[in-house]
């Protein structure tokens, strides 16, 4: 195994036609576990199906605030009933959190992140966290809780918030972002981190790699992720791919075999 994806929703429709070979073709690339986290109710048993089909699969169960207009309160005491009855089959609750770009009221957002971090809480679970404009309130929040562990996907903010953040226990996830050259600030934050605080990821099919916009973002591509962050730190490529591995497998609770 040479790379972990930490947060690819490979439950998602674009996957729908070949799901197989993109995972065969990813498990060929060298990724030996990909951590699929959900963002519905109505993705919660899809990617529990994932988990049976696929044994390099593992699975997070949360609600993404992106998709929270339509979803009643309800569904967090449904959440919490899953991840009873799953808990061991699940590493994460996720993904969750706060985004102030979308057209979902905050105030709702924040009641939702909030008792799924209390989820998080009660079965010992670190969080995958959505954060988009709004890291200094996600990081008050977490910083309240008795959450020690997760991780902030597809960072994008500042030095000091990624400071904040893995002050805290959370990792900083790692992605497409950093392939585009024009992307200094994120490029240069991360360069400055220290290497235990951080996770790649693809979110596939989402945030697809420089070269390849507007087209599906793929787990397979995680590779391409690396060389970019190897390209911009100064550890080698063996030692900086060992501590990725070893960072994502602690943070998941993970072995590091399917």
């Amino acid at each position: 195994m040479e790379y972990i994806d930490s947060h690819c929703h490979l439950d998602f429709s674009a996957f729908d036609e070949d799901r197989d070979q993109v995972v065969a073709r990813t498990t060929a690339s060298g990724v030996g576990l990909l951590v699929v986290p959900s963002t519905t109710p109505e993705s919660w048993p899809n990617v529990l199906a994932l988990a049976e089909r696929y044994p390099c699969v593992r699975i997070a169960l949360g609600l993404h605030p992106y998709f929270l207009g339509n979803v009643e309160y309800s569904a967090l005491d449904e959440l919490r009933d899953l991840v009873k009855s799953e808990r061991s089959r699940i590493v994460a609750i996720g993904e969750t959190g706060l985004d102030r770009m979308i057209d979902v009221d905050y105030g709702r957002q924040q009641k939702f992140f909030e008792r799924q971090v209390r989820i998080a809480e009660e079965f010992s679970l670190p969080v995958i966290v959505h954060s988009r404009k709004a890291n200094d309130q996600v990081a008050s929040i977490l910083r309240q809780s008795a959450v020690t562990d997760g991780v902030v996907h597809g960072f994008s903010g500042s030095y000091q918030q990624a400071i904040a953040f893995w002050n805290i226990g959370m990792r900083i996830g790692v992605g497409g972002v950093i392939t585009y050259e024009r992307a200094q600030k994120t490029r240069k934050t991360i360069a400055s981190l220290p290497t235990e605080s951080l996770v790649l990821e693809t979110d596939a099919p989402d945030m697809p790699l420089c070269g390849r916009q507007g087209k599906r973002n793929s787990p397979e591509y995680l590779s391409e992720v690396f060389h970019s962050l190897e390209k911009i730190r100064s550890e080698g490529r063996h030692q900086l791919r060992k501590q990725l591995i070893q960072n994502t497998l602690k943070l998941f609770s993970l072995s590091d075999s399917c």
